[in-house]
């Protein structure tokens, strides 16, 4: 059995759209690089540890836990 995680993309997209965000005003909520938000909205790049902080400052109402999906693999 293996574990498989993943960034929650389209949960991060309602946010932005419930909260009137485009990146570059989220880029700013959260402190981080514009280029390197948009690589990650894009699927360009996974999120490192800073777009995480910056996530939780732009939504401290939000757990972190929802913005990772987790999946059991069985091999």
């Amino acid at each position: 059995m293996n574990i498989k995680y993943s960034f929650n993309l389209p949960y991060l997209e309602y946010l932005m759209d419930a909260d009137g965000h485009n990146v570059t005003s989220l880029a700013a909520a959260m402190g981080v690089n514009h280029s390197s938000t948009s690589r990650v909205l894009a699927g360009k790049n996974q999120p490192g540890f800073t777009f995480l902080l910056g996530l939780k400052k732009a939504f401290p109402h939000m757990p972190l836990d929802y913005f990772i999906c987790v999946e059991i693999v069985d091999e």
